[in-house]
């Protein structure tokens, strides 16, 4: 009798872990063709950068100092990062 409950029980986790890997696949895939998406229509808009490896910036304010920083030197920048989905991220 406990080898058959035993039996069932894997059966069922096997199911379930299957069940979860496919589902993830999917979401995995419907997310990275939202993010395509985002970055094709993003790379139109108005002041948007894109470099070789496909990162996408724009520059809110150009500087205008004379002064530039040279590979020692130490400097204070700030970044703000959004998720495809309209979320702020750290």
């Amino acid at each position: 009798m406990l080898k058959i409950i035993s039996a069932i029980v894997l059966i069922g986790v096997v199911f379930l872990l299957v069940r979860y890997a496919t589902n993830t696949k999917q979401i995995a895939s419907e997310s990275a063709a939202k993010g395509a998406a985002f970055l094709a229509e993003n790379a139109k808009a108005e002041g948007v950068k894109t470099t070789a490896s496909g990162l996408q910036y724009k520059v809110l304010t150009t500087g205008t100092g004379t002064v530039h920083p040279t590979a020692t030197d130490r400097v204070r920048s700030g970044a703000l990062s959004w998720h495809i989905n309209q979320r702020y991220c750290f």
